[in-house]
C-alpha cells in the first residue's frame, strides 16, 4: 500500500474543500474558531485500475475507484 499527502491546492479548491468540512462541522453542531487540513490518499494498484481512499478525517471518509 502507497499513502501519498495532497496539501497544495489552488485557491478555489481550499475554499470548496472549507466549506464542505465547515458545512460538515455545523451539522455536528461544532463551532469551530479554526481549523486546518490535508488529504491522505492510501492506495493499492491492481490489475485493471487504482483503488482509493480519500479520508479528511476519521468521521468523513471518501472512496473512489478508477478504472483502467
Amino acid at each position: 500500500m502507497k499513502t501519498i499527502t495532497l496539501s497544495d491546492f489552488s485557491q478555489h479548491d481550499t475554499e470548496w474543500l472549507a466549506d464542505l468540512i465547515d458545512n460538515y462541522l455545523q451539522d455536528q453542531d461544532i463551532q469551530a474558531t479554526s481549523f486546518a487540513f490535508n488529504i491522505e490518499v492510501d492506495y493499492e494498484e491492481e490489475t485493471g485500475g487504482k483503488n482509493l481512499s480519500i479520508s479528511l478525517d476519521d468521521t468523513l471518509d471518501v472512496v473512489a475507484k478508477l478504472g483502467g
